[in-house]
């Protein structure tokens, strides 16, 4: 279940701020009122920040999510942005050509965020319609029930007839 409400805490401790601001806002000097601002907007900053993960987190929990190009650059990044949102229940599928670097990447996350993300490094090139086709009945049965899929790998066989595949694709 989501529940599309920062918990009552975080609430009740926004309203507490905004009253002490209020207190800080009307009293001392130009400078102080300054002072008090920026510490305010710090302030006001984290906790919408701690309202947003959490309820990334809570959508993203349970689910089973495919990375393709995982091996570095933008996949890689994004396997790390998804473990660190949500580190507990979560089950992650990195693809790449290149297998020894996903299993680099999948311990540094293991290292980062615990066990509560489940890290399956996958050689797959979807260069290869074989190799895609076959890919989810290839996975352990627990991560085949795929949720979401950033598909970040591309395929270029050669670029000078880039063009004219643009048009069709």
């Amino acid at each position: 279940m989501y529940i599309d409400r920062p918990p009552f805490s975080l609430v009740r401790f926004a309203s507490k701020v905004t009253e002490t601001a209020r207190v800080f806002l009307s009293s001392g000097s130009l400078q102080q009122q300054q002072q008090h601002r920026v510490l305010l907007h710090h302030r006001f900053a984290a906790i919408t920040r701690t309202m947003a993960s959490s309820a990334a987190a809570k959508r993203l929990e349970g689910k089973t999510i495919v990375i393709t190009g995982a091996s570095s650059g933008i996949g890689r990044s994004c396997a790390f942005e998804f473990a660190r949102t949500a580190p507990k229940n979560l089950k992650l599928v990195l693809t790449a050509r290149r297998v020894d670097r996903l299993h680099e990447i999948a311990a540094k996350i293991r290292e980062e965020v615990g066990d509560g993300v489940k890290v399956l490094p996958f050689q797959l090139d979807v260069s290869d319609p074989d190799q895609v086709r076959s890919f989810v009945q290839r996975l352990p049965e627990e991560f085949r029930d795929i949720d979401i899929l950033v598909n970040n790998a591309y395929v270029l066989h050669n670029p000078r007839r880039m063009n004219k595949h643009l048009l069709t694709w």
